[in-house]
């Protein structure tokens, strides 16, 4: 027999082999990982969410296996059962399997819900694991629509479901993104509207067991509250980032908010910015503070001492900078402050330890409609309503008033059709434009 044509069966054979053999390998790896795995998932502290393999029945092909997911909520318990059937089929991506799993729903519970049907299972989860450690699973929810049989006369709800993915790496680190298209809810006398919602994250690796350094964003299409009186609130081009990084025991990072319109009954703002930030907090004292909260211990002596321990490192906070803009002018501003745990601990817990510095700026009519708006949301929280108990020509006149007396105080000045103060606190006296406003 010719030997190149042996060669060639050999090594045909030698790949069937392989090929045949790959799956079981893959199952081997995974049964040895998921036999007793045990996960805390990213973040949480203290097994809060945690997720554990229960079974495992390992083919050649493929497998089966069950898992549970735990949440531990201020002494509650809440667990949902998943099933899981294990494809074993290694491929050129660098895959060694991929893992289908659907929840369990309690009896009856899928009959009750109404999703939209708009794919073949209500929640699907889909997992491809890598040789070298990573991971990336896509996820879809359904969405429900709840109508007046379920809810009440003139009341309905509909959203759209749920999409994304998340994905880990070898080292610990997570990525995710998930997006939700519409949620439309109708109650009698209103409505409200969100489109265009997506969450996304890049958390690194831990750092002594904890995600301290990462960034999430959030995005909001629009939002939109109407009610039946023709009164309507809308919120467009919303995002959000918030960034976090550990150094050592401190802790530091900052808040970036935008949007680029906000509608309220028929007034017009945009360019909406608010940024702020911190430095300097002890990173362990932070994760006490989380802890208490989640908790409900928010308060009392143990509070205290966290939060004594959280300044230990002095730290600074500041608002880097505030701003919106409306027909009636810009509004603006920027505070920054220090905290020195020195001087508090030798002369004790007071306004002195604390520096700060920074300004506000505006036009005269957009920092009265900004007052007569706040001014508005304290009176309906005293059952008022502006029209009907306080006039409102009354109460742009009062706030007018009080903005002149400031002015002629000298807290306030007026340059070029825009009112400005400079803000200082300084050995326990807050000032405005160098003029004392209260002290310590």
């Amino acid at each position: 027999m010719n030997k190149g044509v042996l060669a060639v069966s050999g090594l045909a054979f030698l790949g069937a082999v392989g090929a045949l053999g790959a799956p079981q390998v893959s199952g081997v790896l995974l049964e040895q990982y998921l036999e007793n795995a045990v996960v805390e998932l990213p973040g949480t502290g203290d097994d809060a969410l945690r997720w554990e393999m229960l079974s495992y029945q390992r083919g050649w092909f493929a497998s089966t296996g069950e898992s549970l997911l735990t949440l531990d909520l201020e002494g509650e318990t809440h667990q949902i059962r998943f099933l899981h059937r294990i494809e074993q089929q290694p491929g050129l991506d660098g895959r060694h399997a991929r893992i289908h799993s659907l929840p369990v729903w309690p009896d009856g519970f899928e009959a009750i819900v109404p999703w939209n049907g708009s794919q073949p299972e209500p929640v699907a989860i889909t997992t491809t694991l890598k040789f070298n450690g990573a991971s990336h699973s896509r996820v879809q929810v359904d969405g429900i629509t709840l109508d007046e049989g379920m809810l009440g006369p003139g009341s309905r709800v509909h959203w759209d479901g749920l999409e994304g993915w998340f994905a880990t790496g070898g080292d610990g680190k997570w990525t995710f993104s998930f997006s939700s298209t519409t949620l439309d809810v109708v109650e009698p006398g209103q409505r409200l509207g969100i489109s265009g919602l997506s969450l996304s994250g890049d958390l690194l690796p831990p750092v002594g067991g904890r995600y301290h350094n990462g960034e999430v964003s959030m995005t909001l299409a629009a939002l939109t509250h109407q009610a039946d009186d023709a009164s309507m609130t809308q919120l467009s081009g919303v995002r959000m980032t918030s960034r976090s990084e550990r150094d050592g025991p401190m802790l530091g990072g900052d808040l970036e908010l935008a949007m680029d319109s906000l509608l309220v009954d028929g007034e017009q703002l945009r360019d909406g910015r608010l940024h702020l930030a911190f430095a300097r907090l002890d990173a362990e004292a932070f994760e006490q503070l989380a802890e208490l909260a989640r908790d409900g211990q928010f308060e009392g002596l143990g509070l205290f001492v966290v939060g004594l321990g959280l300044i230990q490192h002095s730290p600074t906070f500041s608002i880097e900078h505030i701003g919106l803009t409306g027909p009636q002018g810009r509004f603006e501003g920027q505070l920054r402050a220090s905290l020195d745990l020195e001087q508090a601990r030798q002369g004790g817990v007071d306004l002195a330890m604390l520096t700060a510095d920074g300004y506000l700026a505006s036009s005269p009519a957009l920092l009265e409609t900004l007052l007569f708006w706040g001014l508005q949301v304290q009176l309906r929280q005293e059952g008022l309503v502006v029209g009907v108990d306080v006039e409102e020509a009354e109460l742009r006149e009062f706030i007018r008033t009080e903005i002149d007396q400031i002015t002629r105080s000298g807290w306030l000045t007026e340059n070029n059709g825009q009112l400005r103060t400079e803000l200082a606190l300084r050995d326990g006296v807050i000032t405005a434009n160098g003029l004392p406003v209260w002290s310590d």
